[in-house]
């Protein structure tokens, strides 16, 4: 599932506007991909400490932050 959510996917998102707070983000990209709720809502443990992630929403930050940087740096003017 994980490998599902992609930069792409997020950005697409945001296309309409650009201001999405996290739970319209994750529902945005979890229609546009076709995951289903079961699998959106899954969590497993993460890092040493074994702390309890849903991946989907974990996946989603992390490229919605690495688009961000991009945006700062003009990584995705290039």
């Amino acid at each position: 599932m994980n490998d599902r959510v992609t930069c792409e996917a997020v950005m697409a998102a945001f296309v309409e506007t650009d201001q999405l707070g996290n739970q319209q983000l994750f529902d945005e990209v979890a229609k546009q991909l076709g995951i289903p709720d079961e699998v959106r809502h899954a969590s497993a443990p993460v890092g040493r400490a074994g702390k309890r992630y849903k991946l989907f929403e974990r996946q989603c930050r992390w490229h919605q932050q690495s688009l961000r940087q991009d945006v700062r740096t003009g990584a995705r003017n290039e």
